[in-house]
C-alpha cells in the first residue's frame, strides 16, 4: 500500500540529488543516475490528453458548490500536473537526467497542493450540499468519501509521471517503482492508496486519533 507522503519524500530526495545536495539520512543509500535519457518517457500520456482530462474535471469542480478554497487548490494542483507533462515533452529526443528537474519541480508543487487540500478537507470536511447540491442526488456515499475518490482519480496522472521519473533517477530501486507502477495500473488502486500528509500522520500518532472511513465510493455528482 503506497502513500502520498512516500511520493513526496522521494520527490524531495530526487530534487536534492539533481541539485547536487546529499539526500536525507533517513532515505538510506542508493544509486543516483547521471546518464542520458531518451524522451518522451515511456507510459506517460501526452500533455494534450492530460489537458483534456483535467479540463473536464476542473469544469465539474468550478460548476459545483464546493467552497472557494477547495476550488482554488484543485485548480492550482491540476495546472502544475499539466505543466509537468508539457515540460517533459519539450525535451526531444534525447536528454540527461538533469532535464527532469523542471518537470519534477512542477510535480512536487502539485503534491504539496494536494497535501494542502487534504489538510484543509480534514479541518473543514466537505458538506453534503457541496457535492450533492440537489436532494435527489444524495445517496449512500458520504460527501467526504465522494470528494476523496474524486481527488484520488485526479492525482493518478501525477503519480504515474513521478514513478517514471523516480525509475530513471534511482535505478537501483526498481522493485519499489515496479510495485508502485503495478499498483497504479490496477482498477482497485484507489482502494489501496492512502492520501495522507505529514500533518495527518502526526494525528495518527495521538493516543485516540479520530476514526475516519477510508472507503471511497463511485457516485458521480458535483453539480
Amino acid at each position: 500500500m503506497s502513500r502520498l507522503t512516500s511520493y513526496h519524500d522521494y520527490a524531495v530526495t530526487a530534487q536534492d540529488c539533481l541539485d547536487g545536495r546529499p539526500p536525507p539520512d533517513d532515505m538510506g543509500r542508493f544509486q543516483f543516475y547521471t546518464g542520458p535519457i531518451e524522451f518522451p518517457l515511456a507510459k506517460v500520456k501526452s500533455s494534450a490528453l492530460i489537458f483534456e482530462f483535467y479540463q473536464s474535471r476542473n469544469k465539474e469542480v468550478e460548476q459545483s458548490e464546493l467552497d472557494e478554497r477547495r476550488k482554488k487548490l484543485y485548480k492550482r494542483f491540476k495546472d502544475q500536473v499539466f505543466l509537468a507533462h508539457v515540460a517533459i515533452e519539450q525535451v526531444t529526443p534525447y536528454g540527461t537526467v538533469r532535464n527532469l528537474r523542471g518537470p519534477l519541480a512542477h510535480l512536487f508543487r502539485a503534491v504539496n497542493l494536494m497535501t494542502e487540500l487534504k489538510d484543509y478537507d480534514d479541518e473543514h470536511p466537505v458538506h453534503w450540499s457541496e457535492v450533492y447540491p440537489h436532494e435527489s442526488m444524495q445517496n449512500e456515499t458520504s460527501p467526504v468519501n465522494f470528494w476523496l475518490n474524486y481527488k484520488l482519480e485526479s492525482v493518478q496522472p501525477c503519480l504515474i509521471l513521478l514513478v517514471q521519473i523516480f525509475r530513471l533517477v534511482f535505478p537501483d530501486r526498481l522493485d519499489i517503482w515496479d510495485e508502485w507502477e503495478s499498483s497504479l495500473e490496477k482498477k482497485e488502486w484507489i482502494l489501496q492508496f492512502v492520501l495522507d500528509s505529514a500533518k495527518s500522520q502526526r494525528r495518527s500518532l495521538l493516543p485516540y486519533p479520530p476514526i475516519r472511513s477510508d472507503i471511497v465510493g463511485n457516485a458521480r455528482s458535483l453539480g
